[in-house]
């Protein structure tokens, strides 16, 4: 390794640390991956042990721990009381709520909870609270003026950064805050030199109300697992916890290389979309730029609709726009080439089977009552298609052009006239020409309504 350059280990060790963590190629990341499934997998307790009351014994057994271990969870009153209390020279039985306390009392301890820690619980009830805590967090050490000022920052720009994120900045004493917030608040603190703190708070607000939107989604996609796989009947509230735990084991790390992934994909798309349009302004146009009708199909009020819908369900209006689009698009010739949340953009070799298409679209969607109006924006001219996207500023042009469009309406900017012979095949024509105002562009836009013929 020492006879490696730098940059060869850095690239090793960045590839391979998220498989040398959940994939087994380390023994601790093979240990806690067969862990977490293994809790998810197994049946619930109540549903392997019924109404049986068990001895202490076996509840040891079942936890694969020593019999005295658990007698000592039991006088710290961790297991809570026993179903059948003991008679004179007998033993006391106990239920499933008790089976999965001790179930929790072992996750704790093989995740370095003390015995200190467990024996001034004195109260079962605390339990859950305590293996999700210690799940979700890293020990937080930090109060806000200890955060601001290694951050080198005010205690007010802190707060307002919280407050942005959708977090509870807290009391002033609380130390509610860790290292990883720490080099957080440090990269924003960077950035003050090139952008002022209510430019850094808006961007802070967008990324806060993103992620609270895919945390959602994610909870309520393992919520809907759940139920089907365990059901309301069997478990009860502490299986559940247990098995929350589990999922969050899971869960945070392996969604955190996907978010990270997903988000340099979309950081370079939106650069490299710019660039090109800044290029094409200074020079005129690109070499290898060709002439497609690009064109923005989106869902009219999706952003109304997303503050009151769960998030899965804006994910089923999405998923089926996508399915309207699979079937409509491509029989007039276009091409889908990627979606956008509530959008779709696609291209067409011409604006005659671009606009077909876009009709198709609407009109489909339109029949399908679990969805808002939809409405399309098209634009011909020079485009550059790199990477299986395309840029320029003619997609530029066309996202303008859906953003301003009215409900179930499709409008066309095209420079180049129109081939009437083609739009009389596709059985098309377009209305008189309207004057758009769009954003970011300068004189307006000139586009014509397409209706059917």
């Amino acid at each position: 390794m020492r006879a490696l350059p730098g940059p060869v280990v850095q690239r090793l060790v960045s590839a391979w640390a998220p498989l040398a963590r959940y994939g087994g190629a380390s023994r601790g990341g093979a240990a806690a991956l067969a862990s977490a499934i293994s809790l998810l997998a197994e049946p619930p307790v109540a549903l392997r042990w019924g109404d049986r009351a068990v001895a202490l014994s076996e509840i040891a057994e079942i936890v694969g721990r020593g019999e005295d271990e658990v007698e000592q969870w039991v006088r710290w009153d961790l297991l809570g009381k026993p179903v059948e209390a003991a008679e004179p020279g007998g033993r006391s039985l106990w239920g499933a709520g008790s089976i999965e306390r001790a179930r929790l009392v072992d996750w704790l301890l093989d995740r370095g909870v003390g015995d200190d820690d467990l024996s001034t619980l004195r109260d079962p009830r605390r339990l859950p609270l305590l293996a999700i805590d210690h799940a979700l967090s890293d020990r937080a050490t930090l109060t806000r003026a200890n955060l601001a000022r290694r951050a080198r920052v005010d205690e007010e720009f802190v707060t307002r950064v919280w407050r942005a994120l959708g977090l509870p900045p807290g009391d002033p004493g609380d130390a509610l805050y860790n290292r990883r917030d720490l080099e957080g608040l440090r990269i924003l603190a960077a950035m003050r030199a090139i952008f002022s703190d209510d430019q850094l708070i808006e961007a802070t607000s967008v990324l806060g109300l993103a992620m609270s939107q895919v945390a959602a989604s994610q909870v309520e996609l393992y919520r809907g697992w759940l139920s089907t796989q365990v059901g309301d009947t069997y478990g009860g509230n502490l299986n559940a916890v247990l098995r929350n735990v589990a999922m969050i084991e899971l869960m945070l790390p392996t969604a955190g290389q996907l978010l990270e992934i997903v988000h340099r994909r979309h950081v370079e798309a939106a650069v490299r979309s710019e660039s090109v349009i800044m290029v094409e302004e200074a020079e005129g146009g690109l070499p290898g730029e060709v002439d497609l009708c690009v064109g923005f199909a989106d869902l009219v009020g999706f952003t109304a609709a997303s503050e009151r819908m769960l998030p899965m369900q804006l994910g089923e209006m999405a998923g089926a726009l996508v399915r309207h689009a699979e079937e409509a698009l491509p029989a007039r010739g276009a091409r889908i080439v990627k979606t956008i949340g509530d959008a779709v953009m696609f291209t067409a070799p011409d604006p005659a089977s671009a606009s077909a298409a876009a009709l198709d679209l609407v009109e489909l969607a339109g029949r399908d009552g679990g969805l808002p109006p939809l409405r399309a924006g098209l634009a011909y001219g020079p485009v550059l298609r790199r990477f299986g996207d395309c840029f320029g500023r003619t997609v530029n042009v066309a996202s303008r052009v859906c953003s301003v469009a009215p409900p179930g309406a499709v409008l066309l900017n095209c420079p180049a006239p129109l081939d009437d012979a083609a739009w009389r095949a596709a059985g098309i024509v377009g209305g008189a020409s309207v004057t758009l105002k769009a954003k970011g562009i300068e004189g307006g836009l000139e586009a014509v309504p397409v209706v059917r013929a």
